[in-house]
């Protein structure tokens, strides 16, 4: 990793400004790590989309297939009706969405944070924490936008539970067929919750994240402290916005499920949510959230193997 970030970064360097070149080089590491990170929490992250859109799947909804009681409940049942490498089902275009995805917000959000004005952490605590938010929440916008319609294929890949087969042969199979039935615009569906969610979520979670570290003691130890303290720093930033994110994921991964649904539930992202609310109330939006709570962990643990990575990095430049 180190020897190909520092060749990105002198090569791009040579023809780019030192500013483009710094984000290439982030980006590219963000990628590799986050893809890393992904592909070791794929079995957790598909129970937990089947449990969150299972009442939205209509394989589920006409009797076809049972409905799952829980996690453990859909993890045997994945695995004897599917197999093991059912559980990985979508990962390839998740880490071919999640490595670019994750490694722009990272390094959209750097790149930000280094444009905007310094503020002193201790003396300016709300100053410099209000630059954080702005510069985590644009940056998670604009990632989830150029990669949405990957999400939208690792969605309905993982959640294809078609009774004696799969719906899908790929995320290519997946994309076109939803845009010769539905339309272009069909692999967008959700986007304006995916927005509001990820703008949250990245806001919350690199701004805890770059705000925790710019007051920790140990962020400069390249030794054991500072490993530790910054994936606590990362796991608490991540559970601390996941309860107030989840209910947009769930909305978003709910309108992704439906836009290739022959008969659609839901027409808008308004309609989805009060359509949720009123079958389930406010636990409907939380299906699944305890899968999400561990998948998470292995989500902080990421941003901060890249913090550290890049001081190890900047380090030995």
């Amino acid at each position: 990793v180190s020897v190909l970030y520092w060749r990105i970064k002198r090569r791009v360097q040579r023809t780019m400004s030192s500013e483009v070149g710094q984000i290439v080089a982030d980006t590219a590491l963000g990628g590799a790590i986050g893809g890393a990170f992904k592909t070791a929490a794929a079995p957790v992250e598909r129970v937990k989309l089947l449990l969150q859109t299972m009442h939205s799947n209509p394989e589920i909804a006409s009797g076809r297939v049972l409905p799952y009681r829980g996690f453990w409940d859909c993890a045997q049942r994945v695995l004897r009706e599917q197999g093991t490498v059912a559980f990985w089902r979508g990962n390839t275009v998740n880490v071919l969405r999640y490595a670019p995805q994750q490694g722009t917000a990272l390094a959209v959000n750097d790149s930000l944070n280094r444009l905007f004005p310094r503020y002193d952490p201790h003396s300016e605590f709300w100053a410099s924490f209000a630059v954080k938010l702005v510069s985590g929440g644009t940056a998670g916008g604009i990632a989830a936008t150029v990669c949405y319609p990957f999400d939208f294929a690792r969605t309905r890949l993982a959640t294809d539970v078609v009774a004696g087969g799969r719906r899908y042969r790929g995320s290519w199979h997946c994309l076109s067929d939803t845009v010769r039935r539905r339309g272009m615009l069909a692999i967008y569906s959700g986007w304006s919750a995916t927005i509001v969610g990820t703008m949250v979520y990245r806001a919350g979670q690199l701004g805890f994240f770059k705000q925790m570290q710019a007051m920790n003691p140990h962020r400069n130890d390249h030794g054991w402290r500072g490993v530790a303290s910054a994936a606590v720093a990362g796991v608490v930033a991540r559970s601390a916005i996941t309860p107030f994110t989840y209910p947009f994921d769930t909305v978003r991964r709910r309108m992704m499920l439906d836009a290739g649904s022959t008969e659609r539930l839901h027409k808008t992202t308004s309609a989805c949510v009060r359509y949720v609310y009123r079958q389930r109330g406010v636990a409907g939006f939380y299906g699944g959230f305890a899968a999400e709570m561990v998948r998470g962990i292995g989500v902080g643990l990421g941003v901060a193997a890249y913090d550290r990575a890049k001081a190890h990095l900047g380090s030995t430049s």
